[in-house]
């Protein structure tokens, strides 16, 4: 459903089956992960095109401050950044973590949350949601209950929740869920196509840590996705940095 920003950000085949886009972006998976579906579905083929962010070298034990980078993420937070994660930034109002693997520069082997600013967002019709993403698919407005939109879709399982989460002092919704093989889901604000879906336009099946956060004036959406096993295993440290993350004043 991020389906975006990894694939374009880490430029490698995968945005999980993710929900967000990117400018310009031609359709790939979204999310980069070794072990998991949506990776696994389709090893890098772009990863010469990662661009180095400000923050692309932090590799350990810092702290990242979006506020270095008002151009590219408009909202001041700040996110623990552990030994061998890395913040990038090369998708405007994305901020996407990854987990290195061994070799450190092997995208095919990175995994990590989506975090993504959502305010002017739009998403696919729900009467497509199950079909291939094609030319010419339109995205519809944001709809007023993001939440029941995604467990609306056919054939979604809630694992968990929705229940009220709050993190930094901004409150919002966490939901975990299994979803089918389907359309790329959020076309970020200024963006001209979908991201994710690769060949087959569809993103594959997988378990979700979904996070809707309204921050001020402004809507976050957080997205890990895997297959369930490996979910299991990724989830507590994706929760963890989550929770490091704070926010400033607007």
């Amino acid at each position: 459903m991020i389906g975006s920003s990894r694939g374009r950000a880490l430029a490698v085949a995968f945005l999980t089956a993710s929900f967000v886009t990117a400018c310009g972006s031609v359709p790939a998976p979204a999310s980069p992960a070794t072990s998991r579906g949506p990776s696994a579905a389709a090893p890098s083929a772009l990863a010469s095109l990662v661009v180095a962010s400000p923050s692309a070298k932090a590799t350990g034990g810092t702290v990242f401050d979006t506020a270095q980078i008002p151009s590219k993420f408009a909202l001041p937070m700040t996110i623990d950044v552990p030994a061998g994660w890395r913040p990038l930034t090369d998708v405007p109002g994305v901020l996407t973590m990854v987990k290195l693997g061994s070799p450190a520069e092997d995208p095919a082997q990175w995994w990590g949350p989506d975090i993504a600013l959502v305010d002017g967002a739009r998403v696919v019709d729900p009467a497509r949601i199950l079909q291939p993403a094609a030319a010419g698919d339109a995205p519809v407005p944001w709809p007023a209950d993001f939440v029941s939109y995604l467990t609306s879709v056919p054939g979604a399982t809630v694992v968990s929740g929705p229940a009220p989460v709050t993190i930094g002092g901004a409150t919002g919704t966490r939901l975990i869920l299994d979803t089918p093989p389907m359309h790329p889901v959020v076309w970020l604000k200024g963006d001209t196509t979908w991201m994710g879906g690769g060949a087959t336009g569809l993103d594959p099946a997988v378990r979700r840590l979904v996070i809707l956060l309204d921050i001020g004036q402004k809507r976050m959406l957080i997205q890990e996705a895997d297959e369930p096993t490996t979910f299991a295993t990724h989830l507590p440290v994706v929760e963890s940095l989550v929770a490091s993350m704070h926010f400033g004043a607007e």
